[in-house]
This record gives structure tokens, sequence and C-alpha cells, in this order.
């Protein structure tokens, strides 16, 4: 097990995308966090500004990071099938579980570490624009402390679906396809038919357990928009938390399924 920690973050540290990807995340932590920053020097904008200073305009946006953090898991399965290093990979660790397992805790490592340079860079970011209150006063734990922690466990679940969906499909660029276009667009699109479509009134509730809408729920506070629309359901930190950490657990046996019965 010793020796596929060393070899997981050995190739974590020499790929360029690693880095790449954490410099992306920073910058824009610390852009949407300046910019939160200054407009709260003539607006009061309360916790839910500091929600979204510290979790990259999580109020009003999508949590960037969290992509970022997903291509990283992408990249530790799919680049060993796009470029045939998995069988080097299983001749240097023979045990496929440990190999698993090894990506599993490292990519997970990584995702909280990215996780908490963000909030650092944020934080630090709006305090040193002059004359802005954010975080005058400090913060309350509940609800900033828990978005914060809601924040890493967020990145970290996105990252080990990265690293599942390329596991599964074996393809790099299909696995980024689907991490990008089902949590941004498929069930974006799946939430509005069943928030507008009166027909589905009776299952709209379902949309609250949407995987990656779910998760996000871990970040945000019920001020956020003044909360949901009529007809729209969100989930509640604790719901999102466990559905999307069920539906990330689902894909990782599944990769581990896939990955002991396929040939390299």
């Amino acid at each position: 097990m010793t020796s596929a920690l060393k070899y997981e973050v050995a190739r974590l540290r020499t790929l360029r995308s690693t880095w790449w990807l954490l410099g992306i995340s920073l910058v824009l932590s610390a852009a949407i966090a300046v910019t939160l920053a200054f407009v709260a020097q003539d607006n009061d904008l309360g916790v839910a500004g500091q929600v979204s200073a510290l979790t990259t305009g999580s109020g009003f946006t999508f949590p960037m990071p969290a992509i970022m953090a997903g291509l990283v898991g992408v990249f530790s399965f799919g680049h060993e099938y796009r470029y045939g290093t998995i069988r080097a990979a299983l001749s240097a660790v023979p045990s496929r579980t440990s190999l698993l397992v090894a990506k599993v805790v490292v990519t997970a490592a990584w995702a909280a570490v990215m996780a908490a340079l963000d909030l650092g860079v944020a934080y630090l970011a709006v305090r040193l624009v002059p004359d802005q209150d954010l975080f005058e006063e400090g913060f309350p734990w509940d609800p900033v402390g828990r978005v914060m922690l809601g924040f890493v466990l967020l990145l970290m679940l996105w990252s080990l679906c990265g690293l599942a969906l390329a596991g599964i499909l074996r393809n790099l660029p299909a696995a980024m396809v689907v991490l990008l276009v089902f949590p941004l667009i498929g069930e974006v699109i799946l939430s509005t038919i069943l928030g507008l479509v009166s027909a589905f009134d009776g299952i709209a509730w379902w949309m609250k357990f949407l995987p990656f809408g779910a998760g996000q729920a871990m970040i945000q506070i019920p001020t956020f928009f003044g909360g949901a629309p009529p007809g729209f359901y969100v989930a509640t930190p604790l719901q999102g938390g466990i559905t999307f950490a069920v539906f990330t657990a689902a894909l990782l046996v599944l990769t581990g399924v896939l990955f002991h019965r396929r040939d390299a």
C-alpha cells in the first residue's frame, strides 16, 4: 500500500495539469473575493456576502473550483488509459485494490488541500481590500463555518466523481464531457422541466436529490435568492451532502468492480 501511495503522489506532483488547475482555482477564488469585497464597500452584503466571497460566488454562480477538483480526479485515471501508463502502474503496483485505494486517497486529499487554499486565498484577498467590512467582526460558525466545511467536502466528492467516471469510461475526453455536461446542463434542464411542467408536480420534489445539485446545497444558505421559487425544491445541506456522498460511493464501487474485471 505504501508503494501505491508513493506512486500516486509522484504521479500527481509531476503532472503539469495538477498545478494549472490549482492555479486557475486560486485565481478565480481571489478574483471573485476581491470583486465582492469592493461591492461590500458601499453595500451591506451580510452573511450571504461572506459565504459567496469565500466559496467563489456560490450564491450567484456555480463554484468553479469544484470543476477544477473534478478534473484532477478525471486525470487521475484518464491519463493512465490515454497514454497507456496503466500497465506500468500495475507492474509497479500489482494489487489493483491497493492502486485504486491509493488513487482515491491521494486525489481526495489533494482536493481538500485545494479547497483549503481557495478558502485561505479568498479570505486574504478580501482583507486586503480597504474600507470593506465583510469580515471585520469575524464570521459565525453557523452558517459560514459550516459552509467552509461543506466547500472542502464538495471539492473532495467532485474529485472522486471525476476519478470514478474516468475509471468507468476509460476515456479521458468522454469523462470530462460527462463531468461537465451532466451537472452544468443536464441537471439544470431536468430541474427546470420538473419545476415548470405541471404534469410532473407529483414527482418534482425528486429534483433536490439530483446528485451534483444536492452537493452544492452544502455551500448554500437560505438567503440566497430568497430561497427556492415555487415549484422548485432544494435539499438541506445534510440531505445534499448525504445524497452526493452516496452517489459518489456508488460510482467508486462500480469503478472498483470494472477495474478488477477488465484487462488493463
